[in-house]
């Protein structure tokens, strides 16, 4: 009897601790993402002397996905601590994307011979999207004993084009008097979106949300056709046949047209998983 008394005081003071606790909130999750672009540019240069001047513009599709999972959130009771948690819904889920961007760019350069080195930096623009879904499982709760079942699932989603900055460089390689082999770097901001889930029924999601911070960094390799000015075509046919290659005075001069390919990475994305309350 003294055994049973006291597991029954035991399950007594357990619920009245249990019914004064209220869940803390999850921690953020954060995540990243790498992907592929490609795309096309185009621009125009001009020359004096060594320093080469110009713009650039870009535009360039990419697939730059930031995928968070996680299990779903407990429902607990006018704030009471499950007991027990049925896993009976999906996980939780946050994802961010970026499908294209496109770049408007001063460029200023030193041209070593066949080679170029610039630097660049401009605006910015793309397509962000960012979205969450939440769902919620049933849990026994103690102080009283019940079981709350909840078919709930919160959503929600923004997309935009946003418009930032980029900055960055390369290396140029003339392969001929028309045909440019290029190395780029980008890092590009696009700026920050954020969303916060809204419930749909009865109960309360608490924390509930997701940011991403469209900021990733790019690296690719091109190919660019520049069509040179009458003046240096006429110059290029008048030099001799045989001998080394010479350039013209202004090899560099003139517009470009190409398309280019390579890697990106960035994309950081962060949630906070929410806490669903059954209300008094």
């Amino acid at each position: 009897m003294k055994i049973f008394a006291s597991a029954a005081c035991l399950l007594m003071l357990t619920g009245s601790a249990f019914a004064q606790l209220a869940p803390a909130p999850p921690g953020p999750v954060s995540a990243n993402a790498s992907g592929w672009v490609g795309g096309a540019q185009f621009g125009y240069n001009w020359q004096r002397g060594s320093l080469v001047y110009g713009f650039e513009s870009d535009l360039s599709a990419m697939h730059l996905k930031s995928e968070i999972t996680s299990p779903p959130a407990n429902v607990f009771a006018a704030g009471l601590q499950p007991l027990f948690v049925a896993p009976l819904a999906s996980p939780d889920n946050t994802n961010a994307s970026i499908d294209w961007y496109g770049t408007v760019r001063a460029r200023l350069a030193f041209a070593a011979g066949s080679f170029l080195f610039y630097g660049t930096g401009g605006l910015a623009y793309g397509k962000v999207d960012l979205s969450q879904t939440n769902s919620a499982i049933p849990a026994v709760t103690a102080t009283p004993l019940n079981f709350v079942v909840a078919n709930l699932q919160t959503s929600s989603q923004t997309s935009s084009t946003k418009v930032g900055w980029v900055a960055g460089g390369g290396i140029d390689y003339m392969l001929n008097r028309n045909l440019i082999l290029n190395f780029a770097y980008q890092y590009v901001d696009l700026g920050s979106a954020s969303l916060t889930s809204i419930p749909q029924g009865p109960f309360q999601p608490v924390g509930s949300n997701a940011s991403v911070h469209a900021q990733f960094q790019v690296v690719t390799v091109g190919l660019s056709w520049r069509f040179s000015p009458p003046e240096t075509a006429v110059a290029s046919s008048q030099k001799p046949k045989s001998g080394p290659r010479q350039l013209p005075s202004n090899p560099w001069e003139g517009i470009y047209v190409g398309g280019h390919a390579g890697g990106a990475w960035g994309n950081e994305t962060t949630a906070t998983q929410p806490l669903f309350a059954v209300p008094n």
